[in-house]
C-alpha cells in the first residue's frame, strides 16, 4: 500500500498541474496561472515551515517536507503544461481553448489545503 502512495501521489500532483498550466496557459488566463502558481509554492512553504518546527521523535517533520517536496512537483507541473502548450501552439496552432470557470483553481486550492492539513496533522 505504501508503495501505491509513493507513485500515486506525486503522480497525481504533477498530473493536475500539468492539465491546469495546459489548460490556463491555452485559455490565455495568465493571471489564473500565476495565481495557481503562487498558491501551490505558498503550500509548500507553509508545509515545509510546519514540517521544519516539529521537534521530537523518529524523522519528526518528515510529512511535512514530503508534502513541501510534492507541492513543488506540482508548481513545476503547472510550469511544464504551461510550456507544453505554448510549444503546441508554436508548431500546430491548435484552436484556443474557452476559457475555464474557477473550478481548476478550486481543484488546485482544495489539493494545497490538503497538503498542509496533512502537514500540520503529523
Amino acid at each position: 500500500m505504501q508503495d501505491v502512495l509513493i507513485v500515486a501521489v506525486p503522480l497525481i500532483a504533477a498530473l493536475t498541474g500539468a492539465i491546469y498550466g495546459y489548460r490556463r496557459c491555452g485559455a490565455r488566463q495568465w493571471g489564473w496561472l500565476a495565481g495557481g502558481i503562487a498558491g501551490v509554492l505558498l503550500a509548500a512553504g507553509i508545509c515545509y515551515v510546519t514540517g521544519q518546527g516539529k521537534t521530537g521523535g523518529y524523522l519528526a517533520g518528515i510529512v511535512g517536507t514530503v508534502m513541501a517536496m510534492v507541492a513543488l512537483i506540482m508548481a513545476a507541473a503547472i510550469l511544464a503544461g504551461a510550456m507544453i502548450r505554448g510549444t503546441h501552439e508554436l508548431i500546430a496552432r491548435p484552436p484556443r481553448l474557452t476559457p475555464s470557470g474557477p473550478a481548476g483553481a478550486a481543484v488546485l486550492g482544495l489539493l494545497s489545503i490538503a497538503m498542509i492539513l496533512i502537514s500540520a496533522a503529523e
